[in-house]
């Protein structure tokens, strides 16, 4: 009996030892279960992002599908130059508004000469107009592109990821002028540390995809370096395109949901192209174009001297005037005319002739098949003109002279061409009509 009651009682207690290990067993478990999905909360959120920024998509939950993130160096935009002067007279210089844009160009600079480059995007109706400024040596210091504005509207309804509610309504709540500066500044890598990389919350992770997104969506591949100008309001990408001689650099201005990009190019080690370029980022304003200002311009050209119409002045003017009225042929034609009367506008000529050829069909030279007898010989004694007045130039004479207009100037020139006998005579003329 004792040693049945003595097998009962170790029955008994190993029965009460066995209970113990199991509600143990069950509390460690517990714990297990509690603390891996802690830790899946916790670390699969980080986990899921770092593999969005090195594949670009996630399929497995919420469809997010986005080009895969290129780390980014981000700095602070270097404008190296603050005397906006440099020690030039203000005279050299104007502040035009050409196309979107108003910001500091040379006029009637000693040293810089402007040549036009154009070019038509069919698909898209669109004239970049390229401005390039070269020196003495015939190379290009400082060029600047208008291209095409770019849509770029903020919203959440781009993602299925960014349409979870939760996710939703924190994304609204963001500040539009804060999401555009954080595109060009935010550094969107995880930290190394792990006591900052815990600071992330799941809401700043699906943020820093939101950014993302729009990164992507408006800069092109060949990106280096971004920056975000605080002072000028402009967002600057450095380009991978750059090369031993040049930099390229690429500016954009936003306005509502319409982005506005700048391609600029400097040329390396040389002092006037880096003033240049610090000069043109300091002025640089975004101002939408008006038809107002194309008048504007062009009533100056009017007002200024002849000699100035068919030189750099001249062309300047016209151009700021045509960049409002892109569509309107008798500006660009306007502007071959009187570059066609000048000195030295051979460069700028050859540029112009060949977008008009390849935009329009014709080089708006004078077609002789076309013009009646009398327009000949008003086309011819006009030639003559010019050829006697390119004569004068070379020679020297009258250089300096100030005319007060067009006519004073011409019937100058012309004393000096029948001095020269160089004029058209009557029996030249008669023979024309004849």
């Amino acid at each position: 009996m004792s040693r049945i009651f003595c097998t009962g009682k170790i029955i008994h207690y190993n029965g009460y030892m066995g209970n113990k290990s199991k509600r143990f067993l069950i509390w460690s478990l517990s714990l297990i279960v509690v603390y891996s999905i802690y830790s899946i909360l916790k670390y699969l959120p980080q986990k899921t992002y770092n593999s969005i920024l090195v594949t670009g998509e996630f399929r497995n939950l919420y469809k997010i599908d986005i080009d895969k993130h290129t780390p980014l160096e981000t700095s602070k935009l270097q404008v190296l130059h603050d005397d906006r002067t440099y020690g030039e007279p203000e005279k050299f210089w104007a502040n035009l508004h050409i196309g979107n844009f108003q910001f500091d160009i040379p006029i009637e600079h000693p040293y810089y000469k402007l040549l036009p480059n154009l070019s038509y995007i069919n698909e898209k109706k669109f004239t970049i107009l390229t401005l390039e400024f070269y020196g003495f040596d015939k190379k290009v210091d400082f060029s600047i592109s208008f291209l095409p504005p770019q849509s770029l509207p903020f919203s959440v309804n781009l993602q299925p990821l960014f349409e979870i509610p939760i996710f939703r309504t924190n994304l609204e709540k963001i500040n539009s002028e804060q999401l555009w500066i954080d595109i060009f500044s935010k550094d969107l890598k995880l930290p190394t540390s792990e006591v900052e990389k815990n600071k992330y919350t799941l809401d700043d992770l699906v943020y820093n995809l939101y950014v993302l997104y729009f990164r992507n969506q408006l800069l092109k591949s060949d990106v280096e370096q971004i920056t975000y100008g605080h002072e000028m309001q402009l967002g600057h990408v450095k380009s991978t395109r750059s090369t031993e001689n040049n930099i390229i650099e690429l500016v954009y201005i936003k306005d509502n949901q319409t982005v506005y990009p700048i391609e600029i190019k400097t040329r390396k080690y040389n002092n006037h192209s880096i003033y240049f370029r610090d000069r043109f980022l300091q002025s640089l304003k975004l101002k939408i174009s008006n038809e107002d200002d194309s008048i504007e311009y062009y009533s100056q050209f009017k007002t200024i001297k002849y000699k100035d119409q068919i030189g750099q002045r001249g062309m300047t003017l016209l151009l700021a005037s045509w960049s409002h009225k892109l569509d309107d042929v008798r500006y660009f034609k306007e502007i071959i005319n009187y570059l066609r009367r000048g000195y030295g506008n051979q460069l700028q000529l050859a540029k112009l002739v060949e977008f008009g050829i390849n935009r329009y069909g014709s080089d708006f030279s004078y077609d002789e098949t076309k013009e009646t007898p009398m327009e000949k010989v008003k086309r011819m004694s006009q030639k003559e003109l010019e050829e006697e007045i390119e004569k004068v130039k070379r020679d020297e004479i009258m250089t300096d002279t100030d005319f007060k207009s067009k006519d004073e100037m011409i019937d100058y020139y012309l004393k000096k061409a029948k001095e020269s006998k160089k004029n058209i005579d009557n029996t030249t003329k008669r023979k024309v009509i004849d």
